[in-house]
């Protein structure tokens, strides 16, 4: 059975992921959690506080599990497409979290509301986007030790333009409504741009 702040921070986080940060007010949380307002703030000192938990739980707490690694004995292609389903599985978990469609989830603009409403998370997200740009680079590592890219490439330039192609992609999936679409469009510019790397 979830505590009393478990539960405040599992309804909120279905409000800040649906509606922007300014949109989400003190009396709306009250109504999704049914407390009262002292007892709110028993638990959270203010709004931001309590969108900086959602934040951490929601947001860090499954980036932290992204821990991939290529494997050295698949290929290009195979590995990429695992690092892909890494990606596809963590949005499905959010569409899940909230039972929706992936395509009514407004996730990009929960993470740039928490840019702007938090010090401390642009920080956190630069340090995510880090960590998933050195697994890109490491499959692309794999892929040349393997001989299956040219030699000489940039591996750091390629993983940064794979990296801002998923982001884009995911961007305009979320836009669009598309969402369920957007793994394959991802797989598809992966083959474009092994085909233009590849030995």
């Amino acid at each position: 059975m979830k505590n009393t702040k478990e539960f405040i921070i599992e309804k909120a986080f279905s409000l800040f992921m649906t509606k922007s940060y300014k949109e989400v007010i003190l009396s709306e949380i009250l109504k999704a959690t049914e407390l009262s307002k002292g007892a709110f703030y028993h638990h959270f000192e203010s709004k931001e506080a309590l969108f900086e938990a959602v934040v951490d739980q929601f947001f860090f707490g499954i980036a932290s599990d992204g821990g991939f690694e290529p494997a050295p004995e698949k290929s290009f292609i195979e590995n990429m497409d695992e690092f892909l389903l890494q990606k596809e599985k963590a949005f499905a978990w959010f569409a899940s979290q909230l039972g929706v469609d992936q395509s009514e989830i407004n996730f990009f603009m929960f993470i740039m509301e928490a840019i702007r409403h938090l010090p401390t998370v642009k920080h956190k997200v630069g340090l995510f986007m880090q960590q998933e740009k050195v697994q890109l680079e490491r499959i692309v590592e794999v892929a040349q030790q393997k001989g299956e890219l040219k030699g000489g490439i940039n591996i750091s330039a390629v993983a940064a333009m794979l990296q801002a192609a998923f982001d884009g992609l995911e961007l305009h999936g979320v836009l669009l409504r598309k969402s369920a679409e957007t793994t394959q469009k991802e797989k598809e510019l992966v083959l474009q741009i092994y085909d233009c790397i590849r030995n």
